[in-house]
């Protein structure tokens, strides 16, 4: 397909939008974004994003994990929402929240060990208060079914048992919070000391690696189950590619926080890393999302964050109007005939 016209689209998700400033719509009912004809597309490209760091890095997405007792009875353990600049400070927040979850329990100490990179959890004293049946466990399951569930409605967070705190103390996640699942330990008992628990892994500072743009618009784009909590641990383990509304993938490279100015940004080249073929003759309603890397909204650091505008973003894009190059038919073209012109563009056919 060859693209004839093309317009570009600036959006501002502070003020003038329906929605909020992570989940804004525009409207556009003057036809200038639409296209008549079967042989006639519209395409969509990403040509510049930035928002402000205005998020905290840890946060609904990657706060919670639980203590289990000898009665297998589970207590949520929810790590404050902030900004933890060293692990040092990051373990002392975990420690507290641990002494907050389970007062009347025991001393639980949890510092960094930098060469491994890892955090050490120390109980003490031993007894009856801490014996072999507990565990510290990390549950990482989509599914946010209401029951049967190991957590009660009053220990899940805004997703369910969905959490990524296992990444945030190198920790191994549960893939599954239903009832009669296989439970895993999710720290590694010291052979030595049975009340020392260490890291599986290197632990991290945050989780939130990347802003995931998706376009509510009806696309041909694909992608992973796990790109959408929505889907969940429903599917099992399916390694099928599923129609996405994922229009791009901004990774976040700065290490820093704590810059006044911090921002993420990104800017197109000139290629077409980030688009989308439309499915739709005209664009009357552009609505963008911004997610994380599994459908959960971008964290709000407080209570209308985004409504406020304090969490939002700029964007360009550029529409394309393209026409297919085939010859002409008296039938609506199909996908696969989008394919075969992509291949014949690729010099594949």
């Amino acid at each position: 397909m060859e693209s004839y016209y093309q317009r570009t689209v600036f959006v501002e998700s502070g003020v003038n939008r329906i929605g909020d400033g992570i989940d804004a719509s525009w409207t556009n009912n003057d036809g200038t974004l639409s296209v008549q004809g079967n042989d006639k597309f519209l395409k969509m490209t990403l040509q510049t994003l930035s928002l402000h760091r205005t998020f905290y890095t840890i946060n609904f997405t990657n706060n919670r994990f639980y203590i289990k007792d000898a009665a297998a009875f589970l207590t949520a353990v929810i790590i404050p929402d902030g900004e933890y600049a060293t692990f040092t400070l990051l373990a002392a927040a975990i420690q507290t929240a641990i002494g907050v979850a389970i007062p009347a329990l025991i001393a639980v100490t949890v510092v960094y060990d930098v060469p491994s990179r890892k955090f050490v959890f120390d109980v003490a004293p031993a007894g009856a208060a801490w014996t072999a049946a507990h565990e510290w466990l990390f549950f990482c399951d989509p599914s946010n079914t209401a029951d049967p569930l190991l957590i009660t409605n009053a220990q899940k967070g805004p997703y369910g048992p969905f959490n990524d705190s296992y990444l945030i103390c190198g920790a191994q996640p549960n893939r599954s919070a239903q009832t009669g699942a296989t439970i895993i330990e999710g720290l590694e008992k010291d052979a030595a000391v049975p009340t020392t628990y260490r890291s599986f892994y290197p632990a991290l500072l945050g989780s939130l690696d990347e802003i995931v743009v998706r376009c509510q618009t009806p696309g041909v784009n694909l992608s992973s189950y796990g790109y959408d909590v929505s889907t969940g641990s429903a599917q099992g383990n399916n390694a099928s590619l599923v129609p996405s509304n994922i229009l791009a993938r901004i990774p976040i490279r700065e290490t820093t926080y704590f810059a006044p100015t911090a921002y993420i940004q990104y800017i197109g080249d000139g290629d077409e890393t980030f688009q989308m073929l439309l499915g739709v003759k005209s664009l009357t309603n552009l609505r963008l999302v911004l997610t994380d890397s599994r459908g959960r909204p971008i964290p709000q650091a407080n209570v209308d964050q985004a409504k406020l505008g304090c969490l939002s973003f700029r964007a360009s894009l550029r529409i394309d109007f393209l026409q297919s190059v085939l010859p002409q038919t008296s039938r609506v073209l199909q996908p696969q005939d989008i394919i075969l012109q992509q291949k014949i563009n690729l010099g594949q056919e």
